[in-house]
């Protein structure tokens, strides 16, 4: 029977060590642009829109850059709605 032993040790091995800043997630106007109030986008890989005129935070998204095998920034993770 498997019980799922070694792979809670292994989750460990591969998080992310050390801390993110995710202070822009964060911010009072971006709040709500966040389905989970736990999961926020990492400051240095977020996906950064264009900012309209005048609107604080219009420029942010729930998303991050991903780098590929061979290229950086292929892919995009975002949270849906």
């Amino acid at each position: 029977m498997n019980t799922g032993l070694g792979y809670q040790e292994e989750y460990e091995s591969v998080r992310p060590k050390g801390q993110v800043s995710t202070e822009i997630a964060k911010r009072q106007e971006n709040v709500d642009k966040n389905r989970y109030n736990n999961i926020h986008a990492y400051d240095d890989t977020r996906v950064v829109l264009s900012q309209l005129d005048g609107e604080e935070g219009s420029d942010y998204i729930n998303a991050n850059h991903i780098d590929g095998f061979e290229r950086k920034n292929q892919f995009i993770a975002a949270q849906g709605m």
